[in-house]
Formats: structure tokens, C-alpha cells, sequence
């Protein structure tokens, strides 16, 4: 008999973790709990155990909640990580190098935090258990362009981050609209919020709370002398050829889903890239993987359903009636014919 997903919840108030346990009563029935009263005996416990599904407080004596997540970030295989907290983000701002895949404020109705996790452990049962799965529930942020990294430290230095300025910033660079999603689901607060695109996300930011962060930590700059650059900084000229197909002729007012969709659509292979060389995997070869991949990362970190299920069966002749679908679709079969007759003389 298959063992149970492990729910480890952690707050240093016994009550609760008391109430935890009690209101997420169904949910227990397929997960094992384990409470933990401080950061420290999580910690121990994240070192020592394999953890499914986190749960943590945000301020607590140190260790905090920070510090638990960042240990979840690196544990392998990672958790699914959420912050439940009676704090704003901005009274301890998170860093992009340790995202959670939700944060709730206290009190929250327990169905809707059970919800929560129930979605985010169904996007990570999509992916076999493996190597792919342990990089996707771990990653919290891709590396981005040094270019988009320069514009976005001279816009934190100086105070000029705006939604638009952070919008178009990631119309030029795939991996940072991937993370400008990331980031907005994770400070949203609410448990059914989702985003069909980049400039909604940038717009649900609070730019001073965003501001702090980014001073708390930027994402991670491409290194241009790795062996992946060439490839890295292909895949994003080919997503932002995708987004312009595709906002060629879609509605106007669907004009930041559409172009989101062809950014993000082949984020599944930049997390097969950002991989470890010795964990490349049999994915790597496989478009119907990459979509599988890339829909899965969307899911969990607050693409709308629309945008996943058009990701989902980009390689497919959609069936449903999701007119983006057909889009991307087409938009990609457009691609390759070009490409092929490109080749071919």
C-alpha cells in the first residue's frame, strides 16, 4: 500500500496547530500530519524527512518562517511550500529565492487553505515522480536575461518600478514573465486568484511591497558563459516569435492573455535547461513532455485555465472550445512549416 503525502504545518502558537489539524480534518484522510511548534524542529525535520506539503508561519523566533521555507526550497525532493500568517508580506518580505506557492492570511477559511493545497498536489501529480517533478515543485524563480537584470536593479535603485515598465520588461524576456507570474500569485492572497497574463500580474503588485522584496533579493542572472546560454537565449527568441504570432490577430481585449501564452507556452524546456546537467532526463527530447512540463509549472504558480489548457495541448489539434488553444496551435504549426522550409532550402 502506497504510503501517504506527508503535510508538515508549523506555528509556534499550540492552538493553531491544533486548529490545523482539526479544520483540515478531509484533507487528512489522504495526508499524514505532523505539527511542528518552531522553525527549528522543522528545520531539523525537512533534513531529516521527506516533506509533500508545507505549511509555516511567517514570524516566529528565529529560525522563522523565511528561514524554513528557504530550507524547504532545497530539500530533495522539495515541498509544496505555502505561508499561513497573520503578517502581510510586508512586514517580513520574502525573496524571490524562496517564493512560496501560496500566502494566506490568518484567518483564512480552512476549506479554501484545503483547496489551496489540493490544487497545488494535483499540478505536481501531473508529473511522474522523478527529477522533473523534484525541479519543478523546488523552483521558485528562472534565471533571467543580464540585460532584463540591469533595467530592473536601475529601476529598484531608483525607485521606478511601475506595472507597465514590469510588463514590458517581460514581453522581451520569457523566463522573467514566467517569474513576474510567480511572484504575483505568490503575494495575491487569495487561494482561487489566477492570471491569464503578465501586465495583470504586474498591476495586482503592491509596488512598494514589490520594491522591498526586489531590495531583499533580485532573480538570478543567465550566465552567459555556461553551456546552456545559446540555447537559453534561443528559446526565448522563439517564445517572444510565438507571442507575436499570436497576438497578430487575437482579440484586442485578450491582447495580454494571448501574448502571455506564446512567452510562457515553452517554459517547461527552460526548467529542463536550468536543470543540473547530471539530472538531464529522457523530457528533454519530447515536445509532448514539455508541454506536460510547462503546463504543470503554470499551474502552480497561477496561470488562469485557459492558459494552461491552451500550453497543455499546444502539440495537439484542440478539441475544446478555447479559441487560445487553437491559436497557439496554429501559431506553432505556422512555426515549424516556416522553420522546415527554412531548412529545407
Amino acid at each position: 500500500m502506497p504510503e501517504k503525502p506527508h503535510l508538515l504545518c508549523v506555528d509556534d502558537e499550540p492552538l493553531v496547530l491544533a486548529s490545523l489539524r482539526r479544520s483540515l480534518g478531509p484533507l487528512l484522510a489522504e495526508m499524514d500530519f505532523t505539527g511542528c511548534g518552531s522553525g527549528a524542529e522543522a528545520i531539523r525535520l525537512l533534513e531529516t524527512n521527506s516533506v509533500d506539503v508545507l505549511v509555516t508561519d511567517l514570524r516566529m523566533p528565529p529560525p522563522n518562517g523565511l528561514d524554513v521555507l528557504l530550507c524547504a526550497s532545497k530539500a530533495s525532493p522539495s515541498p509544496l511550500r505555502f505561508i499561513y500568517s497573520a503578517y502581510h508580506p510586508s512586514a517580513l518580505p520574502f525573496e524571490m529565492v524562496c517564493l512560496p506557492h501560496g500566502y494566506y492570511l490568518k484567518p483564512l477559511s480552512p476549506l479554501l487553505l484545503a483547496q489551496a493545497i489540493r490544487s497545488a498536489f494535483d499540478a505536481r501529480g501531473s508529473i511522474s515522480p522523478g527529477p522533473v517533478r523534484d525541479a519543478i515543485v523546488g523552483l521558485s524563480s528562472l534565471p533571467v536575461l543580464p540585460e532584463t537584470l540591469r533595467s530592473l536593479e536601475a529601476d529598484v535603485r531608483n525607485q521606478a518600478l511601475s506595472a507597465d515598465r514590469l510588463a514590458a520588461m517581460s514581453h522581451k524576456d520569457p523566463a522573467f514573465a514566467a517569474n513576474l507570474l510567480h511572484l504575483a500569485f505568490s503575494m495575491s492572497q487569495d487561494p482561487g486568484r489566477r492570471f491569464k497574463g503578465v501586465l495583470e500580474s504586474a498591476r495586482s503588485l503592491d509596488i512598494p511591497e514589490l520594491h522591498l522584496t526586489l531590495k531583499r533579493g533580485l532573480p538570478a542572472a543567465l550566465d552567459e558563459s555556461s553551456g546552456i546560454a545559446r540555447e537559453w537565449r534561443s528559446l526565448h527568441a522563439h517564445a517572444c516569435q510565438i507571442a507575436g504570432r499570436l497576438i497578430a490577430d487575437c482579440p484586442a481585449e485578450s491582447t495580454d492573455e494571448y501574448i502571455s501564452t506564446g512567452l510562457l507556452h515553452d517554459v517547461g524546456r527552460q526548467c529542463l535547461l536550468h536543470m543540473k546537467p547530471d539530472a538531464r532526463v529522457p523530457e528533454q527530447a519530447n515536445p509532448s513532455a514539455h508541454a506536460a512540463i510547462s503546463a504543470a509549472l503554470l499551474r502552480l504558480w497561477g496561470a488562469a485555465p485557459s492558459v494552461v489548457e491552451a500550453v497543455a495541448g499546444q502539440h495537439q489539434s484542440p478539441v475544446s472550445g478555447n479559441p487560445l488553444a487553437s491559436a497557439l496551435y496554429a501559431a506553432n504549426h505556422e512555426n515549424e512549416k516556416e522553420h522546415t522550409h527554412e531548412f529545407s532550402t
